[in-house]
């Protein structure tokens, strides 16, 4: 937007990178969203050259902010001890840049790869070119992935460097691979045919999510799975505004259904749900009980999963032995 195509060089503002990465108002991201294209160039000299992805997004924020998540080749987050090299290359001032990127440049690597995703923001694709400026600056090859989720854009980068198999598709196979995933599990249960209540309804917070859940149901209905799990996108761009008492920040923390998702909007009691933040990197399920809305939130769904693979872990034990199984609950749970 024009907030943005004015470009000065004053000192930028003071940010600090964390889980989620840098994050603010979006008129305050021109020059650190250069400086972390630059980032992304030297990390990937560091790690011999592999992809290093950055995704451009705010997560759960209000539609004025936006940010920037960094991805290591193998999908994880950025190092953590990159992190404070993130902070002094996107905050120095201008007449220390050149000295700045010398300090923090440890790899030899002849050449450097950055592939960029961003949500549907308004300003993302500003932001996102800036991004590709910084790294093209320093000789970076870059890949523009277009409007993705984040675990889209974390998927593509551990493909891109064979950290896992290349399901041949759009995005290295995303959705394909998903459903591969969820093939394989249904092998594991009783019930591998159709049920009346196959249907779950995920409120994409405005966001990007929509775009993954139309790909996953078309999918689904290719490989006839369709009566096993019916996915139906709500909430879904321009449909509702970007995480406004929608997504799964605003389900978790407030305890209230979506936007257009109560008993009555569902025309049906027993419609089971679920709502994911605007890049759709967070995850609660909710349904609607008999007298109230009830949530499954990360604790319980941790909790799930691991009753599930306790037994699974206990059919195999003639073959493996007697494994141990631990839960780590963090603040990150959404409990």
């Amino acid at each position: 937007g024009p907030a943005l195509s004015k470009i000065d060089r004053e000192p930028p503002p003071q940010l600090a990178y964390g889980t989620a990465g840098f994050r603010c108002d979006a008129t305050q991201l021109v020059i650190a969203m250069e400086r972390v294209g630059m980032l992304a160039a030297l990390r990937s000299r560091d790690r011999d050259g592999l992809k290093i992805g950055v995704m451009v997004t705010a997560s759960h924020n209000p539609h004025r902010d936006n940010g920037v998540k960094i991805v290591d080749p193998t999908g994880a987050m950025l190092a953590q001890a990159w992190e404070s090299k993130a902070e002094k290359v996107a905050c120095c001032p201008e007449s220390q840049l050149l000295e700045t990127l010398a300090s923090v440049a440890e790899g030899e690597a002849a050449s450097a790869s950055v592939v960029i995703g961003r949500d549907t923001r308004a300003h993302s694709r500003a932001l996102s070119q800036r991004v590709r400026a910084g790294a093209e600056a320093l000789g970076a090859r870059v890949e523009d992935v277009g409007v993705v989720t984040t675990p889209q854009l974390h998927h593509c980068v551990r493909a891109a460097n064979g950290f896992s198999p290349v399901v041949k598709g759009p995005l290295y196979g995303y959705a394909d691979a998903l459903v591969d995933a969820f093939e394989a599990l249904l092998k594991t249960s009783p019930h591998k045919t159709g049920r009346p209540d196959s249907t779950v309804v995920v409120d994409c917070a405005g966001g990007v999510g929509a775009f993954g859940i139309h790909q996953l149901r078309r999918r689904l209905e290719e490989r006839g799975l369709a009566s096993v799990l019916s996915l139906r996108a709500a909430n879904i761009v321009r449909e509702a505004p970007l995480n406004h008492q929608c997504g799964a920040e605003h389900v978790q923390k407030q305890r209230l259904p979506p936007k257009n998702l109560s008993r009555r909007d569902l025309g049906a009691p027993n419609l089971r749900g679920c709502s994911v933040d605007g890049d759709a990197d967070r995850l609660v399920y909710w349904f609607h009980g008999l007298s109230n809305f009830e949530i499954v939130d990360g604790d319980k769904i941790a909790s799930l999963l691991a009753v599930f693979i306790a037994r699974e872990l206990a059919a195999a034990q003639p073959l493996i032995g007697t494994p141990s199984l631990g839960v780590v609950q963090t603040a990150y749970a959404n409990g």
